[in-house]
């Protein structure tokens, strides 16, 4: 048997070759830059604020632009978007070499711009490309694709904090550039616009009525993990770093810690085979007291290990919960109904990346991971309330 389908079968789907080398690029720059930004920071004089209101700004800038641009991708053309992703990444990158905290800050939030280009752009594409029945596994490749650029970044990163930091954002620059190219190739192999479509504001609180009546408790949901995530990110890399660990090993723990999550990606084809919304609710059961017990370690082993087991936990409730939108999402209106899910992650992460810093110097570093897990604990009852209206929607989309 030959052809695209098949080739997707064995491994990823012929179709996504271009947006998977895209997405390793892309993430192989924000992998030297995201999970290391608070001992970036901490080089040029940053403190305990700065780690947290730089997440926030990042967030809140992600969050706020994914409902016009989600919607702008769907009448549009979604492909135009990817262009504009990296266009922002080569100007933050840019910004960023002046490497002084304000052009940091400055940098770091046009990165959270960068984002909101992307991240229901290119997943909104990979739905159009791929059949219903295959986008657990579609989407575990393409997190892989990413992934692999991803968790090679803080390896990079850890070694150039070490030796000359600006160079971290000379070679993301570079590597941005590289991107433009490419995604003005994947232009003319990818579809998805709605040109059909008036742009005008009623038309677009109509479109944002629709996907809200049906996505509410799931964006929920995606609210209470980003609050989650939050309080574990800007904290994460500190925390190992009290355990006396050098930047370079932060990183490489990073990088091990990136490359569990990224190994759960390979569970798609048993997503799409039992279920998104079972997969996401075991897997967020497990994750959940793992980060109670990260915060219980009483060596820099005990807890990398234990933050190595979360983060493949909670990297299959994130492929699962991702396949869940894309499989709940209305086909015209997919970009926005991703954009308004992910702008509900942003808006958590940038939330509580806030409220991490009062409870940081309020009660500690440890008390922040069972602070995440209580978020996360919550997130599965709204999963759970939400499995009532997407199944009526589902036997209506099937009646007609």
């Amino acid at each position: 048997m030959e052809g695209p389908k098949a080739f997707g079968r064995n491994f990823i789907h012929e179709g996504l070759l271009p947006l998977a080398l895209f997405a390793f690029l892309t993430n192989l720059g924000w992998g030297m830059v995201i999970p290391l930004f608070p001992l970036i920071l901490e080089s040029v004089g940053g403190g305990i604020f700065e780690f947290t209101f730089s997440f926030f700004l990042f967030n809140f800038a992600s969050a706020a632009l994914r409902y016009p641009l989600g919607y702008l991708a769907d009448v549009w053309g979604r492909h135009l978007f990817l262009t504009a992703c990296s266009c922002t990444c080569v100007l933050a990158s840019a910004v960023a070499i002046f490497y002084e905290r304000s052009f940091l800050l400055a940098a770091f939030t046009l990165f959270g711009v960068s984002t909101a280009f992307y991240f229901q752009t290119l997943y909104a594409l990979v739905v159009d490309i791929v059949p219903k029945d295959e986008i657990g596994r579609s989407y575990g490749n393409m997190h892989i694709a990413e992934g692999i650029g991803y968790l090679t970044g803080p390896l990079l990163a850890g070694f150039l904090l070490e030796v000359r930091p600006h160079l971290i954002f000379a070679l993301t620059l570079l590597i941005f550039a590289a991107c433009i190219p490419l995604t003005l190739r994947v232009s003319k192999n990818a579809g998805g616009s709605m040109k059909g479509i008036k742009l005008t504001a009623s038309n677009f609180f109509r479109a944002l009525r629709t996907v809200w009546a049906l996505g509410v408790l799931l964006f929920i949901a995606e609210l209470l993990r980003g609050f989650s995530v939050g309080f574990l990110s800007p904290s994460l890399p500190i925390y190992l770093e009290n355990f006396n660990a050098e930047p370079a090993l932060v990183g490489a723990i990073t990088m091990i810690a990136m490359a569990c999550m990224y190994a759960a990606q390979a569970a798609g084809a048993l997503i799409d085979k039992l279920g998104s919304m079972k997969i996401f609710l075991i897997s967020s059961v497990i994750a959940a007291p793992l980060l109670v017990a990260i915060s219980l370690a009483a060596s820099l082993t005990q807890a990398a290990a234990l933050v190595f087991a979360y983060h493949f936990m909670s990297g299959l409730s994130w492929l699962a919960f991702s396949s869940m939108l894309g499989y709940y999402a209305i086909d015209e209106q997919r970009a926005l109904f991703l954009g308004s899910a992910w702008s509900m992650w942003r808006f958590g992460y940038a939330f509580g990346s806030l409220s991490c810093h009062f409870v940081w110097e309020s009660f500690g570093i440890r008390s922040l991971f069972p602070t995440a897990a209580i978020f996360t604990f919550a997130s599965i009852f709204a999963v759970i309330a939400s499995k009532g209206r997407l199944k009526r929607s589902v036997e209506l989309a099937s009646s007609i």
